[in-house]
């Protein structure tokens, strides 16, 4: 009986350092796959800073024209005609960094494979958490996306407006209430979504460290 409990002592040591492996070397793929989503998240900032560059020159242009800066007909509608491209050039970006996002999704998300083959309970706990602030911060860029969208609309038809001579002065009274409205909507869910990174970074920092003290 001795005999055979060393045996199964042994069994049982070879188990463990077989789960071990198996839990390391799945660490190793969702370190993999999050440095490509990262990658993807570079390339969506540089979008980023593109997107804001253009916002804020057309900014600027609607800030002039709705507090009376620009008076003269011809100017107005040069301006009105420079806010239209800007418009459409960030409506570009925007598709542009939709595209990173929903690849850096994508790649990240993928992880979800990998965390099911997990055998350490607290290693698979928290790298579940870590997928679950991704989903969040998913719905929060979608949700801004989907603001920006409406926003660039609701300019363009604005730009549109000046440009017509027959638009009521309630309309376009209404257009600059809701872009006003949107702005803080946006405001709002990129917040949240800087909120969604920073716990994303925290709990990606807690899972490695996990995987670290389990080594």
């Amino acid at each position: 009986m001795q005999l055979l409990r060393l045996a199964m002592i042994s069994l049982g040591c070879v188990l463990f350092l077989v789960s071990c492996q198996s839990d390391e070397k799945e660490a190793e793929n969702i370190q993999d796959k999050l440095n490509e989503a990262a990658v993807y998240e570079e390339n969506f900032q540089d979008n980023q800073e593109s997107l804001e560059a253009y916002r804020d020159k057309e900014q600027s242009i609607y800030e002039d024209i709705i507090q009376g800066d620009i008076q003269e007909r011809d100017a107005i509608l040069e301006q009105a005609d420079e806010g239209k491209t800007c418009l459409k050039k960030q409506n570009e970006l925007v598709i542009e960094g939709q595209d990173y996002m929903e690849k850096a999704y994508e790649t990240s998300t993928s992880i979800k494979s990998n965390i099911e083959q997990i055998e350490d309970k607290q290693e698979q706990d928290q790298a579940a958490e870590l997928l679950n602030v991704i989903k969040e911060r998913k719905g929060e860029i979608e949700s801004y996306f989907d603001l920006y969208e409406d926003q660039l609309h609701t300019l363009y038809m604005f730009y549109e407006a000046l440009e017509s001579d027959d638009v009521p002065l309630d309309d376009m009274s209404q257009q600059i209430d809701k872009v006003n409205d949107t702005n803080e909507d946006m405001e709002d869910h990129l917040k949240s979504f800087n909120q969604a990174t920073e716990t994303y970074n925290e709990e990606e920092a807690a899972y490695y460290n996990i995987v670290e003290e389990d080594a």
